[in-house]
């Protein structure tokens, strides 16, 4: 796992770092299931470096249903963005779309994110978290975010 792509003109210039991923269990070519530490950690660092004290975007990550553990993976992304201050922005890439990626796939997903969000060390400190989804959709479902 690598860091295919940077496009950075310098601290002057940039308000904010984003990054953008998405593990495929084994749905997707060329994916394998791997930890949100693994996955995103060493990008993540890159960016840190880059442009310390910036905060950072997660501007669209998700995990398909299949193939691991997906509440797992999503209390683990919790965990790690709690040692991440610099992290101040989710956006979850919350469609059915090639792979259902959405939290509402399980229960013990939108349990999992409910948890992550309402945490102390991460939801009081993030201070946006968006889902990524049709609007018809938004009517049909319940939102996993605190109301």
């Amino acid at each position: 796992p690598g860091v295919k792509r940077i496009a950075f003109p310098g601290r002057r210039y940039v308000d904010r770092l984003g990054l953008t991923g998405f593990v495929g269990g084994v749905i997707l070519r060329f994916r394998r299931w791997r930890s949100f530490e693994t996955a995103f950690g060493h990008a993540l660092g890159v960016l840190e470096a880059l442009g310390p004290g910036k905060p950072i975007e997660l501007s669209e990550v998700g995990v398909a249903e299949r193939g691991g553990d997906k509440p797992a993976w999503i209390r683990g992304m919790f965990r790690a963005l709690a040692r991440r201050p610099e992290v101040d922005t989710l956006i979850w890439f919350n469609l059915n779309k090639g792979s259902d990626w959405r939290i509402e796939s399980s229960a013990a997903s939108v349990r999992a994110f409910q948890a992550g969000v309402r945490s102390p060390r991460v939801g009081q400190r993030v201070a946006r978290f968006t889902l990524s989804k049709p609007a018809a959709a938004l009517r049909r479902a319940p939102s996993p975010l605190p109301r």
